[in-house]
């Protein structure tokens, strides 16, 4: 089913957007990527040593990393709706879970056993 046909069968719906804290985490992930970016092109015109090239190296990344993951929650969103809950992911098809299928499972995470 594609996203239209899921939306379409829903009668009533409450849509849950990200808060304003994933842009935050995006931003700084960019800020981070930046300024690293910023700090390995001065690195890499003079004579430093290579501890200090990888230490960069690795904040640049890892501010890249939390710009993605910044993005990437940003743009999902959750559907309630009178019997299923969908999660609407940036990019795949949307996960559906029945009402239903929550109640036979326990806190162990298996369907049927106590």
């Amino acid at each position: 089913m594609t996203e239209s046909e899921y939306t379409s069968q829903i009668e009533s719906t409450n849509e849950y957007r990200p808060t304003a804290r994933y842009w935050l985490y995006a931003t700084a992930g960019a800020l981070i990527a930046l300024l690293y970016g910023w700090e390995l092109m001065g690195v890499l015109r003079g004579p430093l040593p290579l501890s200090v090239l990888l230490e960069r190296l690795l904040f640049l990344c890892v501010g890249l990393g939390l710009l993605g993951w910044g993005l990437y929650t940003v743009r999902g969103r959750v559907v309630l709706a009178k019997d299923r809950l969908i999660w609407h992911k940036p990019v795949g098809a949307p996960d559906v879970v029945q009402f239903r299928q929550l109640i036979g499972a326990t806190e162990a995470g298996r369907f049927g056993t106590s």
